[in-house]
This record gives structure tokens, C-alpha cells and sequence, in this order.
């Protein structure tokens, strides 16, 4: 068959999710671009990641009012679509062992994972689940 539609983005797509009418696509040189799928001819948003190394994960919020980035150098971005939001914007980090010594070992956040309540996990290259 045939595709529905094809959307050019600017660089390799690392990840994406989709969730009720919203898409967001993470792609090489840290852009994000978020999407209303009613509407494609452009996307809704488009930024850097907030985080400064390659994204390797992303997660829609159930309420569609943003989504999580996770990376290689194991941070995790929180990051709200609506202009009001935006001081909401906060990153953290996780999936590290020795994290307070001179040289913490780094692990990538593979995977992000909402529960329908709000709540999320994080599952990373260290083999560990962080709620």
C-alpha cells in the first residue's frame, strides 16, 4: 500500500511518539519538532533540545500538554508545548553510577514511558527503571 502522507523532516529521526492528535519527532543535530496531526503542512512548534547531546528518547505527556526528551548523556528534559508553560521547562539527571565522583559513569535514557495517571519511568543503558 501506499503511505498517507510523507513528512520531510530536517535531519535523521532518533525518536518519536505519537499520542491522540500530537507528534513529536526528535532528529539529528538536537531538533524537535512537534506536530498537530490535523494539520501537517508544518509543524507546530519546532526547537533545539534543551539537552546537549544526541536525543535517544521522547514521551507525550497523557494530556498532550508536552513531553519528555531522554538522551545519550543521561538527562532527561521536561519541556510543555503552550507559550504559557514554557518556565515550566525543567531537565534532570539520571542513570548514572559513582554520580559523585570526578569521572560518574553515564548512562542513555533508552525508553520514556508514561502511566495514563501523569507518572513516568525511565529505563536506561545501566539496566535500571526509575519511577
Amino acid at each position: 500500500g501506499q503511505p498517507l502522507g510523507v513528512l520531510q523532516m530536517p535531519d535523521r529521526v532518533y525518536a518519536m511518539d505519537v499520542r491522540g492528535s500530537v507528534m513529536v519527532v526528535a532528529t539529528a543535530e538536537r531538533h524537535v519538532l512537534v506536530y498537530d496531526l490535523c494539520n501537517l503542512a508544518q509543524p507546530f512548534r519546532q526547537k533545539f533540545s534543551p539537552l546537549k547531546y544526541q536525543t535517544r528518547s521522547v514521551a507525550i505527556f497523557p494530556d498532550l500538554s508536552g513531553f519528555c526528551i531522554g538522551s545519550v548523556e543521561g538527562r532527561v528534559a521536561i519541556e510543555h508545548i503552550a507559550d504559557a508553560d514554557l518556565p515550566r521547562n525543567f531537565a534532570f539527571k539520571c542513570h548514572r553510577q559513582n554520580a559523585d565522583s570526578k569521572q560518574p559513569e553515564v548512562y542513555a535514557v533508552n525508553s520514556l514511558a508514561f502511566h495514563p495517571a501523569g507518572t513516568f519511568a525511565t529505563s536506561g543503558g545501566d539496566g535500571a527503571f526509575n519511577f
